[in-house]
């Protein structure tokens, strides 16, 4: 089976904007008033658009992107991967998205 690249990136990207429409959490300031390095790194990368990374960089994280999502399928079926999943539907499932179910 041959995927189309640009199909599957859409479709990734649609992926990646869900959580952007949930509630997002409450975080506390510290108490000089700074927020945590989580929330400025948030924050960041929720401020970054497409227009501002080069092209190689995109190229790149595309790259990464694919190779993760390969290897994550690739193990699926592996003892470890399976026991973590049991694991974690025993706990009900609704913690996390796991990739394949």
């Amino acid at each position: 089976m041959e995927l189309d690249r640009r199909l599957l990136l859409a479709g990734l990207a649609g992926l990646a904007a869900a959580p952007a429409s949930a509630q997002p959490a409450s975080v506390a300031a510290k108490p000089g008033g700074e927020a945590p390095l989580a929330r400025r790194f948030a924050d960041y990368a929720d401020a970054i658009r497409v227009s501002d990374i080069d092209g190689p960089t995109i190229e790149r994280a595309k790259v990464h992107l694919l190779d993760s999502l390969g290897c994550g399928l690739a193990a699926f079926k592996e003892a470890p991967v399976s026991a973590v999943r049991d694991l974690a539907f025993a706990s009900g499932g609704a913690a996390a998205t796991i990739i394949g179910t």
